[in-house]
């Protein structure tokens, strides 16, 4: 009886953890001056663009998560007003030859890179409230040689529209991201 109770427990925490059940819901911990805060995913929306042409192009991903829902492209950068809210942007480059009509595919952009051919970590917006004032960092403010990132972003799985990942970033002692995401994939906007 013991032996069939301990398997009916793993049969149900499988199946919870298959159908998401147990899974971590997506966050990200940004910690920023030495002051971490962790932000609980509400909506995620993958842009797909491109940079140069030709035998040159380059898709471009522009991973944008909120603690509220995004309706619009213009969602990512209205003004916040509430503590707590955040929006996390994160921006990678696959490699030579692909374009923003390419199916993006599990790969792992790396923060050093000087193959420019090869996929890569491009920058991080972030835009937070915090104790009633509005927070924004932009890629100016995190400025680094390669030799001060440090880390990836990773698409671990593609599924029809679905793009699921996780960032491990660090960019000089000013910032590291953390977590994961699971982003719908849409075109230039949304």
């Amino acid at each position: 009886m013991k032996a069939l109770l301990t398997l009916s427990i793993v049969a149900i925490a499988l199946a919870l953890v298959g159908c998401g059940g147990l899974s971590s819901s997506p966050k990200m911990d940004v910690t920023i001056g030495g002051k971490t805060n962790s932000y609980a995913i509400k909506d995620a929306k993958m842009m797909k663009l491109q940079q140069g042409s030709g035998d040159n192009a380059k898709a471009q991903y522009q991973i944008h998560l909120a603690t509220f829902e995004l309706t619009k492209t213009s969602d990512v950068s209205k003004p916040l007003t509430e503590n707590g809210q955040a929006v996390i942007s994160i921006e990678v480059y696959d490699k030579t030859g692909t374009t923003r009509d390419s199916v993006p595919t599990p790969t792992t952009f790396p923060a050093k890179s000087n193959d420019f051919a090869e996929a890569s970590f491009g920058s991080v917006f972030i835009s937070y409230v915090e104790d009633g004032k509005l927070i924004r960092k932009t890629p100016a403010d995190f400025s680094a040689d390669n030799k001060d990132k440090d880390g990836s972003v990773k698409f671990t799985s593609v599924s029809g529209d679905t793009v699921t990942g996780e960032a491990d970033l660090k960019i000089t002692d000013k910032i590291t991201l953390k977590g994961n995401f699971t982003a719908k994939i849409v075109g230039k906007e949304f």
